[in-house]
């Protein structure tokens, strides 16, 4: 509840999941959650979000959530350009990832990752079912994320990576 919108991000109600989503066009649009940066338990949690993308086999790098300190500590959901929806948890340098093939999807999908560092536990959820092998081995996160965002991959650390959901977003 508390974010900061920026660029064309809108908040609709006519594409919504529950009451209102967030209208995202691919192109400089995000929400910045930077304020729970300091609530996050790096060591064991989960992210999950609805979302609809307008071209699931656009071929781009889409952002659903990110949780991101430096290039060696972050956690995010973000489809590839290789048509894979991608769960990944990078800390300390080891990343650990689940890439699901996302091509023939359509319309909402309830996306899920869960992390636990001391089960040494990575799972991630497409709808409610567990997709892919869970991954052990997780690295050691160093800090705390400084740049969390819905609909772009660290806004404020990496603006020119530009990869800015298309579609619409609920529930984060």
């Amino acid at each position: 509840n508390h974010a900061t919108s920026t660029g064309n991000a809108s908040s609709t109600t006519d594409q919504a999941k529950f009451g209102r989503s967030g209208g995202f066009d691919g192109s400089g649009d995000w929400i910045d959650i930077d304020t729970i940066n300091t609530d996050i338990n790096i060591n064991a949690g989960t992210i999950s979000g609805w979302g609809r993308m307008d071209n699931y086999a656009s071929g781009a790098y889409e952002t659903l959530v990110a949780l991101y300190k430096d290039n060696d500590n972050r956690i995010y959901i973000e489809h590839y350009t290789t048509n894979i929806m991608y769960f990944q948890d990078i800390a300390g340098a080891t990343a650990k990832g689940i890439g699901i093939d996302v091509s023939g999807y359509s319309g909402w999908h309830h996306w899920l990752m869960t992390w636990d560092r001391t089960a040494d536990e990575l799972k991630a959820y497409i709808d409610g079912a567990q997709v892919g092998s869970t991954q052990t081995g997780l690295g050691t996160f160093s800090g705390a994320p400084v740049d969390s965002a819905i609909g772009v991959h660290a806004e404020d650390v990496q603006p020119a990576w530009n990869e800015f959901w298309d579609g619409y977003i609920d529930d984060v």
